[in-house]
């Protein structure tokens, strides 16, 4: 999907309890399709279950970033089996700096409607599912990696580059067997004058470097396979833009990139903390390989 970043969130406030009686798959995929038959679907709520269809689990406030949709707009959407709201996690996502309003953190996924729309179209044959049965770490998990997305897409925006987001589904690599070999959490290919930059992203919420110096063999060996080319429609490898809540995986991946250039290191390995991405810095990123910080776009 392509990404236009608007206005700030508005700030509204008061929270309605949320209430709907169940409805059954078959009711869903038969409201599903008699909107699109119909072409009922407003445009805010199409840009909804698009960003939803391939971020999975997104905040009030990043939905408001991508579809200039108000906290009332989407409890409407909830309301209509578009989307299902997730338990508020507002003390995890505050304390990680995600947003300074516990307004702007309630999250959202596709509910039984949405899903269904987003399965009827043929460009997304893999939704995200599941959230409202995932435990905490894997919801936030997804959550920063949607948030590293949308703060590259303004930092495109503002050089003048289209963002293409792929989500961790479209982004993987299998082998031989038809077994994941790689799943990077998303793929972003910035297109400006007709040239492509593409990148993988990384988001780690773990405090330890253990799965840092896998995920640095594990690239090497599937770029030595070389099946990577026709899943995400290069030659160049793309560079891996790894991001972490704890330190130590820095070291992590440090550790790994310098072992990995005994052996002829093939891939590009960047990396930034989160608190830096919350901060504002996600033009200049650590090149592990080079050992210097450098722009991932040009201006």
């Amino acid at each position: 999907m392509t990404l236009v970043l608007t206005r700030k969130p508005q700030r509204r406030a008061g929270r309605r309890p949320f209430r709907r009686p169940e409805i059954t798959p078959q009711q869903a995929r038969k409201e599903a399709e008699r909107l699109l038959k119909g072409y009922l679907l407003p445009p805010r709520a199409d840009r909804v279950i698009e960003a939803l269809s391939t971020g999975g689990v997104l905040t009030s406030g990043q939905l408001h970033r991508i579809a200039d949709v108000s906290l009332r707009t989407l409890q409407r959407y909830a309301q209509r089996y578009w989307l299902d709201r997730i338990p508020v996690l507002t003390e995890e996502l505050l304390a990680l700096g995600l947003d300074d309003d516990p307004r702007n953190v309630w999250l959202y996924t596709l509910g039984p409607v949405g899903l269904e729309i987003a399965r009827l179209r043929r460009e997304y044959t893999h939704v995200p599912t599941g959230y409202t049965g995932y435990g905490t770490h894997r919801i936030i998990h997804d959550v920063l990696v949607n948030e590293v997305v949308l703060r590259l897409s303004e930092l495109a925006a503002a050089r003048g580059y289209d963002l293409v987001w792929i989500n961790k589904y479209g982004a993987t690599v299998r082998d031989e067997h038809g077994r994941p070999a790689l799943e990077p959490d998303a793929l972003l290919a910035f297109r400006r004058d007709g040239q492509y930059r593409r990148f993988l992203i990384e988001l780690h919420n773990e405090d330890n470097a253990v799965r840092a110096e896998k995920k640095v063999r594990r690239y090497e060996r599937v770029y030595r396979d070389g099946r990577w080319r026709d899943v995400w429609e290069c030659e160049d490898m793309p560079a891996i833009l790894a991001v972490f809540t704890h330190r130590i995986v820095g070291k992590g991946y440090r550790q790994a990139v310098e072992k990995a250039k005994a052996m002829g290191l093939r891939c590009v390995f960047l990396g930034k903390a989160w608190e830096d991405v919350v901060s504002g810095d996600i033009s200049t990123w650590w090149n592990f390989n080079t050992g210097r910080k450098e722009e991932i776009l040009e201006t």
